[in-house]
């Protein structure tokens, strides 16, 4: 009957998210009985998890230890043709936090082209080890056989090349028998070793990479010390491109040191977090001198809120600048901005991780193709309305200047000024 009982319960469960719910049941056996319980029942499963046994499955994961299910794991590839049933039975595995299943979710993702499905698999096994699932992804970054110092050889036709990040995170390939650059390009080139693809594909992840840290610094991301030396320190591609960026030591959001480099950062044994610095932090002569940036992080205009903009829901920094609209919506629309359709003629920007929507008026003048700069105004996204997939702000007021990230604020106002003066 206890068994009936417990039985019925898991064949009922909907939901992984519910699982949890049920831990309370071993405090009632021993768990030599539970994982004996579960072995059996796994046995039961002959080799494969269909829609019927899939209690199974909830069941081991609540109940078992992770040896039972770590057992488990293996059998998952046999349900993944069914996305419901997958999901489920992921979303099960996800809740024990079992090393097996995490290596399980980073191979999916990775072997995904679908991967947003299993990056929420990897948020909740992030928000279970108290860290953030771009944790994960840093982890899964290929090192591509580079040496710490980022660099490789390979034989090619007869000849050592030697690829090479440089100091601006392009790759270099030199041929060690003629010290001489070679053109993987070059007609003429003999490859044997796959050498031009080897090259593109460290291309890309370099590119892509540098998209991530760019993000990062976007959306002011944070590592733990112990993170940032694990997956940025220990990977030649992360470290080469993080050492050309500036970083700091935040405490409670407040920048609380800067690093001259990643070697102050690794020697670190205060319990710091470690992020991407803004110039809007801090005074422009106490930063480093930087020469070569994968994109704009301190070389650029800072803009602060003055004391009339402070308390106003409207920004008027650059009201009246006159503007060639064709050279200003090729420059602002490079940003993400998008132009309004309407009568009222405005840029707009979504910035989902500060919930905000900003807008950049603009006033036409007579002269054909010239207008001028209006207010700039941020709404919070929640309260504007969406209609056939477009924003539509008449009706709603714009945030106070003051209550805008600094950050952001800076941020928003340099795309202005670069639409317009560059």
């Amino acid at each position: 009957k206890v068994l009936t009982y417990i039985f019925n319960i898991f064949k009922n469960i909907s939901s992984p998210l519910v699982i949890k719910k049920y831990a309370y049941l071993k405090e009632f056996f021993p768990e030599n009985e539970l994982n004996n319980l579960g072995k059996n029942l796994f046995a039961s499963l002959e080799n494969k998890i269909t829609w019927d046994n899939k209690w199974i499955v909830a069941l081991i994961c609540t109940l078992c230890s992770d040896f039972v299910v770590s057992d488990l794991v293996d059998l998952t590839p046999t349900c993944l043709g069914n996305t419901e049933l997958s999901n489920f039975v992921l979303g099960c595995l996800v809740e024990t936090n079992v090393p097996k299943a995490v290596s399980l979710i980073k191979q999916l993702y990775m072997e995904s082209n679908n991967k947003k499905i299993y990056y929420n698999f990897l948020e909740i096994l992030a928000k279970n080890n108290s860290i953030s699932a771009l944790d994960y992804l840093d982890e899964m970054v290929s090192n591509f056989g580079l040496s710490e110092n980022g660099a490789k050889q390979i034989v090619c036709n007869g000849d050592n090349l030697l690829f090479e990040i440089d100091d601006n995170l392009t790759v270099k390939v030199k041929n060690m028998t003629t010290q001489s650059y070679v053109n993987l390009g070059n007609p003429n080139f003999v490859d044997t070793a796959d050498a031009l693809k080897y090259f593109n594909e460290l291309t890309n992840e370099i590119r892509h990479q540098i998209d991530k840290f760019k993000e990062a610094y976007q959306t002011k991301r944070y590592w733990s010390i112990a993170t940032f030396k694990a997956n940025i320190l220990s990977n030649p591609i992360l470290k080469k491109i993080a050492s050309t960026l500036i970083w700091g030591g935040y405490e409670k959001d407040a920048l609380k040191k800067v690093y001259v480099n990643l070697n102050e950062i690794a020697m670190e044994t205060e319990d710091v977090k470690v992020a991407l610095i803004h110039p809007v932090e801090i005074e422009q002569e106490k930063l480093p001198k930087h020469k070569f940036e994968p994109f704009k992080q301190i070389n650029k205009q800072v803009f602060i809120a003055n004391n009339y903009n402070y308390s106003n829901t409207l920004c008027n920094e650059f009201n009246g600048i006159a503007i060639n609209e064709i050279n200003f919506n090729s420059k602002i629309r490079a940003f993400g901005y998008k132009m309004s359709v309407g009568e009222d003629v405005y840029y707009y920007k979504a910035i989902p991780h500060e919930n905000l929507l900003v807008k950049i008026e603009l006033i036409k003048l007579s002269t054909k193709n010239v207008s001028v700069i209006g207010n700039i105004k941020f709404y919070n996204l929640n309260l504007v309305q969406v209609v056939n997939n477009k924003f539509v702000l008449s009706g709603t007021t714009p945030e106070e200047i003051g209550s805008i990230n600094k950050r952001v604020y800076s941020d928003v106002l340099n795309d202005v000024f670069e639409a317009c003066y560059y």
